[in-house]
């Protein structure tokens, strides 16, 4: 995958940024760009991060009585592959969850293609606040090493489980893009028995003698010997904390 972003590719010299912003106010003239400000997020209140607190806490629980996590197993992919659908889950409540792999370009404003992977959660077919689903994970990280899970209370003979109780994305930073000297770690996490998306940011110390990158192509989560976990969390921040399907009325 390309890098996650284009501030990165950047650091080099004014001249190229100024060609970049050139050329990207020629895209958007010419409609073949976005150019729609981003909305800022609203402030987190302690409230919400009392929520978020509830939902990593959860996300952080084994098998117990309220459900197992079960892991949605994906191959690796690149920008040679076709994008689309690489894997529908679906449960007995009618739910559904899909990974696709994507390519954000033109029509996310950027100037340069990011090819990753993503994740959709859709409610039960009786529900239609979801009819386009709701991006609920992706990968940040262009040597990004990722898990996907669901826990359910229960799995069916026939392999289905019985509803999702919650959604865990995570993202570990196995290549070089994030920030200088620190292992990167993102997590989405949906709550969906209290409807409640979290994103958090970590950053972690890198074992002694391990020097990023952490592993190398093909198998980005195949961390060398010396960069294995577990690793030493330094810093944890709540990105985001907001109910993700509005209210019925």
């Amino acid at each position: 995958m390309p890098r996650a972003g284009t501030d990165d590719i950047f650091k080099g010299g004014g001249d190229m940024k100024n060609s970049v912003r050139v050329l990207a106010i020629i895209l958007c003239l010419a409609g073949l760009a976005g150019c729609a400000v981003k909305t800022a997020k609203r402030p987190l209140t302690d409230r919400d991060g009392e929520a978020a607190q509830r939902s990593l806490a959860m996300s952080g629980k084994t098998a117990d009585a309220d459900g197992v996590w079960y892991t949605v197993y994906t191959e690796p992919s690149n920008y040679l592959a076709g994008t689309g659908l690489r894997k529908v889950v679906r449960a007995k409540s009618g739910e559904r969850i899909e990974l696709w792999w994507v390519v954000d370009w033109l029509n996310k404003g950027r100037v340069f293609p990011r090819w990753h992977y993503e994740l959709r959660y859709f409610g039960s077919d009786r529900d239609c606040r979801t009819p386009d689903g709701f991006q609920v994970g992706e990968c940040h990280f262009s040597g990004g090493c990722n898990s996907v899970r669901y826990r359910t209370s229960r799995m069916n003979e026939d392999g289905m489980p019985s509803e999702f109780l919650a959604l865990h994305w995570d993202s570990w930073d196995y290549g070089n893009d994030g920030e200088e000297g620190y292992l990167d770690r993102i997590q989405h996490v949906y709550d969906v028995t209290r409807n409640r998306y979290v994103v958090t940011k970590g950053l972690y110390r890198y074992p002694q003698g391990c020097v990023p990158p952490v592993s190398s192509p093909p198998d980005v989560c195949d961390a060398r010997e010396e960069c294995k976990p577990p690793y030493q969390l330094l810093k944890e921040e709540i990105l985001e904390s907001r109910p993700l399907m509005p209210e019925r009325i």
